[in-house]
């Protein structure tokens, strides 16, 4: 069964028929009572309370045959009045004792702890505050403390504190006027002074160290002065150093000033005696006065030419005469005793050994030459002289091979095939080779050069190349078919950031007088400038010319010589970075004649390259007697 019909089944509250039943329950009225409580009970069967009704008034009619029950009265429950009085009573006497308590005992310990606590508090934010540096809050604390306990111990000594912090902090600024007036002296003392009293007072340790860092710098300069005015350079110039080192701005436009004048001037000490190992500390010197002065032309020149000399030197420490030539000379020329005298004895060698190689490359007349340049220095000239001399006899006129003149009876040749028969050594470069100054010679061949000389149409002195015979095998699968064309090896002659003029030259026997031969060369021109890839430099930039000539006659005499005109990137299509086939035909005008292989570039290039394979000398037409 639910609650709801639960409720439909029980008396209404209030029911008229319920009420009267009971009323003639109190007043005896048996049947009465049971005649309204049995309509009840029919209607509401479910409803306990009418049941119970019900069997009481029909108990009690039963037992009014022999007993006559008086009518109900009220009844009054004594015993519950009675005790929730007595309760009432005790709840109220509780009440009265609790409150009692608390006014007396325990409102006045907790407004005593609360007191207490905010005394602490008080306390507690002073001390914070003072240490922070909040001198007046933190005595505002503590007043209003001791306005509460009077004499607080803790209180009073923060007070005597907040007094020595104030005089601290009086010292303080006067130690702060001091650094910003610049009496770091005083300065110092007062911060001394302070952190003695108070370690690590707020930034006082930066600011002692920035003063001492002042006062080293003050007394630095001191010294570096007092050492300038008494002539002592050197000593000077380290000492105003030491102090650009540690303060860039300090006096900066008289230290600067001062440093100029002293590099300038210890520098040129340096290279007015014979000091040599002390050349690299005058460049030094040199470009940092440049630093500072980059438009004065004197600090210019001394760096110029502390360079060429160093440039000189390491040059001629590694033989490369050429080159040495053309940086002491640079040297020389501005300054015949720089270095006291040493630069000018260093490119007399040069022009000694130069010539001695020429020499030894059957090159007579540019040795000569050289020799002669030697004895033109103001120098010892016993070696030049001993050399020149000896020299001398072998530069005895002699007949000059010519061309036969075209009245000249034809040869026993006739025709221009060309015969297969290749008559040149090692032509391909397979073979060995040799080493000399300038690397790799393949072997049946030499090589000449300039070095530390102009030639026509040069921008500056060409120095001597370097050569090498250049091996598949160490180069790159890509370049193969580039730069070889007749087996694994080629020769390769270069040189970066200088002009070059160099020959490959053979010597040749055998040849049929007044019968023609063919040249052939095949040259890759790798001549280029470098812009994140090879750019080609076009024109007259690199060239190339073929010759023959008899043995014996002077390198570049074109009277004695017979050359092809120059090849150059004007004249020739496609004529850089790739092989190009030249060919020269000439006329044999001795059985023993030296062929020439001739390349030059004019400008200091990124690099100025040349490669060389798969050469031949043909004989042309065939005999007819």
């Amino acid at each position: 069964m639910t609650v709801s019909e639960f409720a439909d089944q029980t008396v209404p509250e209030g029911d008229p028929r319920y009420r009267e039943g009971m009323g003639h329950l109190q007043a005896g009225e048996w049947q009465q009572a049971i005649d309204c409580f049995q309509a009840l009970h029919r209607e509401y069967p479910a409803d306990r309370e009418v049941a119970e009704v019900l069997e009481e008034a029909r108990f009690k009619a039963a037992l009014d045959t022999g007993t006559r029950v008086k009518g109900r009265r009220w009844a009054i429950p004594w015993r519950s009045i009675i005790t929730g009085t007595l309760i009432i009573v005790a709840t109220i006497a509780i009440g009265v004792f609790v409150t009692t308590v608390v006014t007396r005992q325990i409102l006045p310990t907790m407004a005593e702890t609360r007191v207490e606590r905010e005394r602490a508090q008080l306390l507690s934010e002073a001390q914070a505050l003072l240490e922070a540096g909040e001198l007046d809050e933190a005595q505002s604390r503590l007043a209003a403390l001791l306005d509460q306990v009077p004499g607080h111990p803790e209180a009073l000594q923060g007070l005597e504190e907040i007094a020595e912090r104030r005089l601290i902090d009086d010292i303080y600024q006067q130690a702060v006027a001091f650094q910003a007036e610049g009496n770091y002296a005083e300065a110092q003392k007062l911060y001394v002074e302070i952190l003695q009293q108070v370690p690590g007072y707020r930034d006082v340790p930066d600011r002692l160290a920035q003063v001492e860092r002042r006062l080293e710098i003050d007394d630095l300069f001191a010294q570096a002065e007092a050492a300038y005015q008494a002539g002592q350079s050197r000593q000077a110039l380290s000492l105003y150093e030491r102090v650009r080192e540690r303060n860039l701005s300090y006096e900066r436009d008289l230290i600067e000033e001062r440093l100029f004048e002293l590099y300038m001037d210890v520098g040129r000490q340096i290279v007015s005696a014979p000091q040599e190992d002390q050349l690299q500390r005058a460049l030094s010197h040199f470009a940092r006065a440049l630093s500072l002065r980059p438009a004065s032309p004197q600090a210019a020149l001394e760096h110029r030419l502390a360079i060429a000399c160093s440039e000189g030197f390491s040059a001629f420490n590694n033989q490369a005469w050429g080159t040495a030539i053309a940086r002491l000379r640079t040297v020389f020329d501005e300054r015949p005793d720089y270095l006291g005298g040493t630069a000018a004895h260093r490119l007399y060698l040069a022009y000694v050994y130069l010539g001695e190689q020429y020499e030894a490359a059957g090159n007579r007349q540019l040795a000569w030459e050289q020799y002669q340049k030697a004895l033109a220095l103001p120098v010892d000239q016993a070696l030049a002289e001993e050399r020149a001399s000896a020299l001398a006899p072998l530069l005895t006129p002699t007949v000059t091979p010519t061309r036969l003149p075209t009245t000249t009876p034809a040869p026993p040749w006739s025709g221009g095939q060309v015969q297969e028969r290749n008559l040149l050594d090692n032509s391909s470069f397979e073979e060995d080779w040799y080493d000399i100054y300038t690397g790799q010679v393949p072997e049946g061949w030499r090589v000449l050069w300039l070095d530390g000389v102009e030639f026509p149409g040069s921008a500056d002195v060409a120095l001597a190349p370097e050569t090498i015979i250049g091996q598949k095998q160490r180069t790159p699968p890509a370049e193969h078919g580039l730069l070889f064309l007749d087996g694994s090896q080629h020769f390769k002659l270069f040189k970066s950031f200088a002009p070059m003029y160099i020959a490959a030259v053979q010597d040749v026997s055998g040849l049929d007088v007044g019968r023609r031969y063919r040249l052939v060369a095949n040259i890759f021109v790798d001549t280029y400038i470098w812009d994140g890839k090879k750019v080609e430099p076009g024109g007259e930039s690199a060239r190339v010319r073929l010759g023959a000539g008899p043995q014996g006659a002077a390198w570049r005499d074109e009277e004695a010589i017979d050359y092809s005109d120059w090849w150059d990137g004007n004249n020739t299509s496609d004529f850089f970075l790739q092989y190009s086939e030249f060919t020269f035909d000439f006329e044999a005008t001795q059985a023993d004649m030296t062929i020439y292989i001739e390349m030059s570039a004019i400008y200091g290039l990124n690099n100025n390259g040349f490669f060389i394979d798969d050469t031949a000398l043909h004989p042309l037409g065939t005999r007819t007697d």
